[in-house]
């Protein structure tokens, strides 16, 4: 937790009350991985292997 907005987000965690609304953004990575398209529907549901690649990658970014 980035230690300049720490009060703010526990505050809003806690559900105080606070003059301004806490809002939490969250962006790309900077290095990002492309998930890899397919239009095979079997493949995409099925295939243990590319799920796992596709899940890690959809966590990074």
């Amino acid at each position: 937790m980035v230690r300049a907005v720490e009060p703010e987000v526990r505050a809003w965690w806690d559900h105080e009350e606070q003059k301004t609304p806490c809002l939490l953004f969250a962006g790309p990575a900077a290095q990002q991985r492309p998930v890899p398209d397919t239009d095979d529907l079997e493949r995409y549901w099925f295939n243990v292997d590319e799920g796992l690649e596709r899940a890690m990658r959809l966590i990074e970014n």
